[in-house]
């Protein structure tokens, strides 16, 4: 699923459908911008531990849920928060806050390796609202991008890949970006969404599917899709 900003409600009606499902396992991955490290207080806290509660509840029915998570531009690197920890899930290295166990921050250039399904994470992108942010006080983040050196990183990273693998980022591959988005043309703005297109053009054919959010709209292609409000099963 995309973005939430810090509402969580369709994620707990996804948590109760998995009840009335009677599913015994299942994992959710939110594409960015989850907000619940935005705020950086207890209004994060509070929403971590409703789903938490939730979560710890379905387990007493033995359901066993995690909620994995992108990180994208409207919250902050996991990494340079205190209460985070790595730990390896999923054959890859993650960020968990001990109170939280379920809800796990997957790592920027990381991959996993998910029921059977290789995936390599990207998080991170760039606020066209970055002047107003400061203006007013609001969340922002002067590390939301990737630096040049953490992208080259993934594209050495990716260029020694020979298995079949979704990509799950927070925005897309320039060829891939919607017309209807209303950033800015200079390199500041498009910096994120060139590189991630170098690192698609690495994969070649290697790479089944590339999932996004950010850009609060649904859209498929053949090789892409944008993913918003639903809940979407992986092709």
């Amino acid at each position: 699923t995309g973005d939430i900003h810090g509402d969580i409600r369709r994620i707990l009606k996804w948590l109760e459908q998995i009840r009335q499902q009677n599913v015994s396992n299942a994992v959710l991955i939110l594409l960015g911008d989850a907000g619940l490290n935005y705020y950086l207080d207890e209004r994060d806290m509070k929403q971590k531990e409703r789903l938490q509660r939730k979560i710890n509840e379905l387990k007493e029915e033995k359901i066993f849920v995690q909620i994995l998570f992108v990180r994208g531009n409207h919250e902050a690197r996991p990494s340079k928060l205190d209460t985070y920890k790595e730990k390896l899930v999923y054959d890859g290295l993650a960020y968990v806050e001990e109170k939280y166990p379920d809800l796990i921050f997957l790592k920027d250039g990381e991959c996993y390796t998910i029921e059977g399904k290789r995936f390599l994470v990207i998080g991170g992108g760039y606020s066209k609202d970055f002047f107003e942010r400061v203006l007013r006080g609001y969340g922002y983040w002067y590390d939301e991008q990737l630096s040049d050196e953490e992208f080259q990183k993934i594209a050495e990273k990716t260029a020694k890949m020979t298995e079949d693998t979704y990509v799950l980022s927070h925005m897309l591959p320039i060829k891939w970006s919607p017309d209807e988005n209303d950033y800015e043309t200079d390199k500041q703005a498009k910096r994120t969404e060139v590189w991630l297109q170098k690192i698609a053009d690495i994969f070649g054919e290697h790479l089944l599917r590339w999932y996004a959010g950010h850009y609060h709209m649904t859209c498929a292609g053949e090789r892409y899709e944008i993913v918003y409000n639903e809940i979407k099963k992986l092709e």
